[in-house]
């Protein structure tokens, strides 16, 4: 949709979690620069894109160019909106319109010319007046033959009124439902085959014994038919090209949104083995399921038995599967009997948590849930006393979100709090017994964060999917650090690392390198 000048619109922002809205800003930055990215932040849909332009004051070339990237990039729509200068122009001319076209009646019926006011009066009874009437006789009598063509009409009406009626009639000729104007075309256009079949008839008749006037009268109409048939080729042969073209571009245009709609159903983990390998990656992928051997996988692909340890090498290394091997060590040198002995599960798995080691567990912090455990009423405004006491109002907003649904990252999002605060209040209403804590399996996880987000928490654990959820939002990289960890010099290089993967897990390439983030930690 381009903006036409002297129109208004109204910005409504498309923006689906923070991945879709990081995406943005990052689009916008390479485009536009720190501008662009101000314009994106500005749009909150309050005002309308003229009344955004004057408080930002930017250039109306400039603005609309922005404006019309972002619609293209499914970042945001614009819906046209009338604004107050065009309302106030619309009923000014209209009333000229009205003007023009409906004169004004007349209300005085005219006398002629040559009749005066006193001929209009009774006449007097008096020898003067009967004096001035006889002196005004012959006037009379002369001035109608002179001015008999003329006659007095009004102006304009009857000349306006035939060309409404023409109008009304066109209009009404128009307004004609579509479904007889396509009778009457099938009506004439009629079958070429059925002319041709009436014209060998006629010329059959033809050829039997006539007078020379019925043969001459047949004549005409011969060709007629001849001419009609003619006449209706062209037009056919015009139809028939028209669906040809029709169907041209239909076929060049259905192979590209289908080929759009295959990407588009690819999830980011199956792109990046997809990249790497193609279609056999994926079918290697989607056949791993935790109870098919590597033998039946190399069956039923047809790949070769290196080729599968090499994609299941690089899938390990890319935290898209755990390979399980015996004694919980990996042996690099003999990767495929392992595999096909123990087998492999994909991390979605639930049943991985079970496999894991104890060493795996602490390495990876879980994502709690907190539940209410059932207390009385004083032993409830008691607790919540001693934590409003002890932690103000964020830890009565944290015990007020507790429903069994919340995990400590909604809570730390939605409340902006720090992380490691949320722990420390709930690691004080579990002392109290007041709440149990609950891991969320590893499926429930992939379900609310993506497989993005699970490939992240299965990395760098609750930590790793509070920086994805911040990635994005209108934050500092120092202040996303502090809203993680208390002691961010201890961790910075860790949180750049975090930072880095997530980038890459998103497939978005970083404006800036990792030496540049750490020197802004270290401002902090």
């Amino acid at each position: 949709m381009t903006m036409e000048p002297g129109i208004d619109y109204k910005i409504t922002k498309i923006e689906k979690g923070p991945l879709n809205r990081f995406k943005n800003q990052n689009l916008l930055l390479k485009k536009f620069g720190e501008l662009g990215l101000h314009i994106y932040k500005a749009i909150t849909g309050k005002r309308t894109a003229e009344e955004l332009r004057k408080d930002l004051e930017i250039e109306p070339d400039i603005f609309a160019e922005m404006l019309s990237y972002m619609e293209e990039a499914g970042m945001i729509e614009l819906t046209a909106v009338e604004s107050g200068s065009a309302k106030a122009e619309k009923p000014k001319e209209e009333e000229k319109k009205e003007g023009i076209e409906e004169p004004e009646p007349i209300k005085k019926e005219l006398a002629p010319p040559w009749v005066k006011k006193d001929l209009l009066k009774p006449k007097e009874e008096s020898e003067e007046g009967k004096r001035r009437d006889n002196e005004k006789e012959p006037e009379l009598s002369e001035t109608p033959d002179e001015i008999e063509p003329i006659e007095i009409e009004p102006i304009g009406l009857e000349e306006e009124i035939p060309e409404k009626e023409e109008q009304t009639k066109k209009k009404a000729k128009e307004e004609e439902p579509i479904e007889e104007k396509v009778e009457e075309k099938k009506e004439e256009f009629e079958p070429i085959e059925a002319e041709e079949e009436k014209a060998e008839e006629k010329e059959e008749t033809k050829e039997e014994p006539k007078s020379g006037m019925e043969f001459e009268t047949e004549k005409p109409e011969t060709e007629n038919v001849e001419s009609e048939t003619e006449k209706e080729e062209p037009e056919k042969s015009h139809e028939e090209e028209l669906e040809t073209t029709q169907l041209e571009m239909k076929e060049d245009i259905e192979p590209v949104s289908h080929h759009g709609a295959e990407e588009d159903e690819l999830s980011p983990v199956e792109r990046i083995i997809k990249d790497k390998y193609g279609e056999t990656g994926i079918k290697v992928y989607k056949l791993i399921d935790g109870q098919r051997t590597a033998e039946e996988i190399i069956k039923e692909t047809g790949v070769s038995e290196s080729k599968l340890v090499e994609m299941l090498d690089f899938m390990d290394e890319e935290g898209i599967i755990k390979l399980e091997y015996p004694g919980g060590e990996k042996k690099k040198e003999e990767p495929a009997p392992t595999v096909a002995e123990s087998g492999f599960k994909p991390l979605a798995e639930e049943e991985d948590e079970a496999i894991e080691t104890s060493s795996a567990k602490k390495e990876v912090g879980p994502i709690n849930v907190p539940i209410k455990t059932p207390v009385d009423m004083v032993q409830a405004l008691y607790a919540k006393s001693n934590v409003l006491l002890k932690f103000g109002d964020r830890g009565g907003k944290i015990l007020e979100d507790v429903n069994g649904k919340n995990d400590i990252i909604d809570f730390a999002i939605k409340n902006a709090i720090p992380l490691y605060e949320v722990e420390t209040v709930l690691a004080f209403l579990l002392e109290k017994r007041l709440v149990m804590l609950k891991a969320m399996p590893r499926t429930d996880v992939r379900k609310k964060y993506g497989d993005e987000g699970y490939a992240i928490y299965k990395k760098y654990g609750k930590e790793g999917v509070m920086l994805y959820e911040l990635v994005g939002k209108d934050i500092k990289l120092k202040d996303m650090a502090k809203r993680i960890y208390s002691d961010t010099a201890a961790n910075k290089a860790k949180f750049v690392e975090m930072f880095d993967f997530i980038h890459k897990t998103l497939r978005i390439d970083l404006p800036i390198d990792k030496e540049l983030l750490l020197r802004e930690l270290e401002k902090g």
